[in-house]
């Protein structure tokens, strides 16, 4: 009986690999032509091959200087215009090996999106969900920055070295864009800011969702504050990663 058994449980689970095997393959194809698609629906340039000058690039971004063997796929890049502003954008999947060149880790892989602001250089300003570690820093004091609304000062932790920055971005208005679906984590630097949630690919329709509520949020953004840091500044016109 025993060796029956065998027989017919090792056939069974070779047979159950192949068909996840095969349907990893079907849904991988059907993400890449979904996301062939998006780039026609949003009118951005989109490529399937890898790169890796992203981290070179964006190094300021902590995520993208993770480890080691960094590759960038799947990218779209081009432009949008906010408040009458052209403002370069790019996103796409990353990938990484952990550990250094003497230790082999595991590799990881997430979906990004940097979108240029629609204005000059301004201070660094954080913004994530809150997380456990937030909580027991508010026991001893943190740098979060605390919001009118309740709602929105518990869910995400806030830090930039201007207060007033913050607030003058953060708007009542900007809080219920925030609380209706923003990323889990968004960052400035350089003029540029980057949205992503952590590991995990994102679906075409994650891709569109965070590309649109990015537009919405710079739209969001007052106009004596555009005025006041003045263009997006002209030497970053074709500072896109990979690009030549």
């Amino acid at each position: 009986m025993g060796d029956i058994l065998n027989y017919l449980i090792w056939p069974f689970l070779a047979l159950l690999l192949i068909v996840a095997v095969v349907i990893g393959i079907l849904r991988k194809r059907r993400r890449l032509r979904e996301l062939e698609g998006l780039a026609g629906r949003l009118g951005l340039r989109y490529t399937r091959a890898g790169g890796s000058g992203i981290h070179e690039k964006f190094g300021h971004f902590p995520c993208f200087v993770r480890g080691q063997r960094w590759r960038m796929s799947n990218t779209f890049r081009g432009e949008v215009t906010i408040a009458g502003r052209r403002c370069r954008v790019q996103m796409g999947d990353y990938r990484y090996r952990e550990g250094d060149a003497e230790s082999r880790g595991p590799t990881r892989e997430f979906s990004y999106l940097v979108m240029q602001q629609p204005c000059g250089l301004t201070p660094d300003l954080g913004i994530r969900e809150t997380g456990l570690l937030d909580v027991l820093a508010e026991v001893v004091g943190s740098e979060d920055i605390d919001f009118e609304s309740a709602a929105f000062s518990r869910r995400f932790h806030v830090s930039c070295a201007s207060r007033s920055f913050a607030y003058a971005v953060i708007t009542p208005p900007m809080m219920e864009h925030m609380l209706a679906r923003a990323p889990r984590y968004m960052s400035s630097g350089r003029c540029w800011w980057l949205c992503y949630e952590g590991e995990g690919l994102w679906n075409a329709a994650r891709f569109e969702r965070h590309f649109r509520w990015t537009l919405g949020f710079f739209e969001r953004w007052p106009a004596y504050l555009l005025e006041e840091y003045g263009p997006p500044p002209a030497r970053l016109a074709g500072f896109l990663a990979g690009e030549v």
